[in-house]
């Protein structure tokens, strides 16, 4: 997929789809800022998973800080990908139609605050979990 998902409002809307009894494993489509990659070496990916936008209860965080689900496969190429194991997606995410948003958590560049950081929604859409064969 080409598409350029930094967007400013209105969000690009990505539906998501994946079955409770399998690992999630999805290339995401490369992150482009005014057509360039966006380089993610000091960025951190955030996929919030809710019953709706608005909702306090979380479900799954991803990160792509650690080893959270989100893997950075070439940060100058800005490009990432899902990895989520079966049991976690068992235990955490049932089946159903959940909404999900893509954050992008930037450091400001302000010497004086090293602790802040921005925070732009790259995108937002439903995250469907399949039944699946279990």
């Amino acid at each position: 997929m080409s598409t350029e998902i930094i967007v400013d409002p209105p969000f690009t809307q990505v539906t998501l789809e994946i079955v409770a009894d399998a690992d999630w494993t999805d290339s995401l489509p490369p992150l482009l800022l005014d057509g360039a990659p966006l380089d993610l070496a000091d960025r951190i990916l955030e996929l919030y998973i809710r019953p709706t936008y608005d909702h306090t209860v979380l479900l799954k965080k991803l990160t792509s800080l650690g080893s959270a689900g989100i893997v950075v496969d070439d940060a100058a190429g800005g490009l990432a990908s899902i990895y989520v194991e079966r049991p976690v997606i068992v235990s955490d995410l049932p089946v159903g139609r959940w909404m999900q948003f893509l954050v992008l958590r930037e450091p400001v560049d302000d010497p004086d605050d090293i602790d802040s950081f921005s925070f732009r929604e790259i995108w937002r859409g439903a995250l469907v979990v399949h039944p699946g064969r279990t």
